[in-house]
């Protein structure tokens, strides 16, 4: 079964992700759409869709000469109703479900 664009984005940048010591990673968009063969854009609707807050990502973007995204994954504590969103070195916040 072939995967489609967005499902390859999202796995490459998982990998990254992955094999970083402090699943956080940095990335230039342009590098990576030219790498993979497609347009920043792409990039972009991924980040957007898959790398959400609610799936325990904080997405930081900058564009323009020397932009940049950055990837960092948050640890989710489920407790009854709710979930704790610890990002790393900062505190806590809770939301509901």
């Amino acid at each position: 079964m072939k995967k489609n664009l967005t499902q390859m984005i999202e796995d490459y940048l998982m990998n990254l992700l992955t094999e970083s010591r402090d699943n956080s990673l940095e990335i230039r968009r342009i590098e990576l759409a030219q790498e993979l063969g497609c347009a920043p854009s792409q990039i972009t609707y991924v980040l957007g869709t898959r790398f959400t807050d609610g799936r325990g990502f904080v997405v930081e973007s900058r564009r323009g000469n020397g932009g940049f995204v950055r990837i960092s994954r948050r640890e989710l504590s489920m407790t009854a109703g709710s979930f704790i969103v610890a990002p790393q070195g900062g505190s806590n916040e809770r939301s509901n479900f």
